[in-house]
């Protein structure tokens, strides 16, 4: 079995910096009440695809991880696309973006990951 390189959560700690520091997102985020996420991960090529689902009680952090075991630094920033929906008071959004993970092929040479992600998130609000 292959070990797993680490990915940008393993890196960051699994934190959010929304506000400098290492908060959850409900201290960021008091005015949400309700949170659904959904991060699909798809492999352009080989691979396995994946759907991770989040709540308000399980938010990941900064980064959703890459599946693909041979990833270096990868993820999708779950972290900035919430921030960004939460910011404009957008109550549902969608998203997409590349790995922004590598994949080492040699002793010096490095590849972009062939995965990409796409977001879905719906969002409740505290009523004003």
């Amino acid at each position: 079995m292959t070990e797993k390189h680490p990915n940008a959560p393993d890196e960051a700690g699994a934190a959010n910096y929304a506000v400098g520091r290492k908060a959850t997102f409900r201290e960021i985020y008091p005015q949400v009440v309700s949170l659904e996420v959904e991060i699909k991960a798809t492999p352009m090529g080989f691979g396995q695809a994946e759907t991770y689902q989040y709540t308000l009680d399980t938010v990941p952090g900064q980064f959703t991880p890459c599946p693909n075991t041979h990833c270096c630094d990868g993820g999708f920033d779950t972290g900035s696309f919430l921030t960004q929906l939460v910011s404009s008071g957008e109550t549902a959004g969608e998203t997409g973006s590349l790995c922004v993970g590598v994949v080492k092929a040699g002793r010096s040479v490095r590849r972009g990951c062939n995965y990409a992600f796409s977001g879905k998130a719906v969002i409740a609000y505290v009523e004003q």
